[in-house]
């Protein structure tokens, strides 16, 4: 309903339940964006593998934009992942505190500035594997 009132949908998918869920509903297609949050974990392959999974199954059926994020200590490898490919991202105070070096943000534009950085490296990295 919100939809056909001009609103876009986000749909958030935390899970290879939630992403089968989605699949099978009527929203893949009324969905504006899709946000993956892999949820606070601190075993890094694990929230690549989670977030890959779960991309597995909703890339080919929606055409809406996908941003990619994790908190805590996933939250800079998700986003090295995602911007490696090319998806949207996302970094805040409510993903983590913490940079990449494992220092104290001082505050979130801190986080931001090196989101940019790392996202610059991993999208020309990207583009030299080609």
């Amino acid at each position: 309903m919100l939809d056909t009132k001009g609103i876009g949908i986000e749909a958030g998918l935390a899970s290879i339940e939630d992403a089968k869920k989605f699949v099978e509903s009527e929203f893949p297609n009324r969905v504006i964006r899709v946000l993956v949050e892999i949820d606070r974990t601190s075993d890094e392959k694990l929230a690549v593998k989670t977030c890959s999974n779960i991309l597995a199954l909703v890339e080919d059926v929606t055409s809406a934009s996908i941003l990619c994020h994790g908190f805590e200590k996933s939250a800079w490898v998700i986003l090295r992942w995602a911007a490696s490919r090319r998806f949207d991202l996302r970094i805040g105070l409510e993903d983590t505190l913490r940079l990449p070096n494992d220092e104290i943000a001082q505050d979130n534009s801190a986080l931001v500035r090196e989101a940019r950085k790392v996202m610059k490296a991993q999208r020309v990295g990207a583009k030299s594997d080609r």
